[in-house]
């Protein structure tokens, strides 16, 4: 991808060049004229204003690849405070990129609790971000988000972006072999499968990745 874009670059950089001095030599040679009307001058500006254009672009699919590289998500980095986090703004905000994992995950998740079932449901429903696409994260997705040595609560990495995210029990997509959904639990960091009587717990969507529904 880099080296697509960079090819690009120095094509424009060409087209620019040749537009902008197509320009000047038009100017040049009307000197003793009138420049207003002049349909020389005119389409060599209206050339230049194109190749202005086409900057643009380029600069977008410059900063795309950027975002790209930082996120490249092998999961063998870790990366402290607020620079791990990229809050997505062409999601409306609404979903926030974690650079180590290169998972996207709802900056505000659902602050009500469901059945595990109509958890997987919902979260494959979502539109968040005016995107489908979204799951329930595997057991390995939803710790990698736990700080492993809390100083608040929820335990949340420092710095990080997220909002109305409870301190309590989360659902994952991985069973264990008994049937039984693992958690992760925001209020102590820890990992464990659902027991108890009580089949509430709340629901984070991610979206990208690779998800893991079977047996641990």
């Amino acid at each position: 991808m880099e080296r697509e874009i960079g090819n690009r670059t120095i094509r424009f950089a060409v087209t620019v060049g040749a537009s902008i001095g197509f320009a000047i030599s038009a100017a040049a040679s009307a000197q003793g004229t009138s420049a207003v009307g002049n349909p020389t001058i005119v389409q060599a500006l209206g050339g230049v204003q194109s190749s202005v254009t086409n900057l643009q672009t380029i600069i977008q699919d410059l900063e795309t690849a950027v975002v790209g590289l930082q996120s490249s998500g092998a999961w063998d980095k870790t990366i402290s405070g607020s620079s791990r986090f990229v809050i997505l703004t062409n999601m409306n905000s609404e979903a926030v990129l974690d650079r180590e994992t290169a998972l996207v995950w709802e900056q505000s998740p659902a602050t009500t609790t469901d059945t595990w079932y109509n958890s997987l449901d919902a979260c494959a429903r979502r539109s968040t971000g005016g995107r489908k696409g979204w799951r329930l994260p595997s057991v390995h997705e939803l710790a990698s988000l736990v700080n492993t040595t809390p100083s608040t609560s929820p335990a949340l990495p420092a710095g990080h972006p997220f909002t109305a995210v409870q301190a309590a029990g989360y659902y994952s997509a991985s069973i264990r072999v008994n049937a039984a959904p693992w958690v992760v639990n925001f209020a102590t960091g820890s990992v464990d499968f659902l027991s108890g009587t009580d089949p509430l717990r709340y629901a984070w969507c991610v979206r990208g990745g690779q998800n893991h529904e079977r047996d641990y």
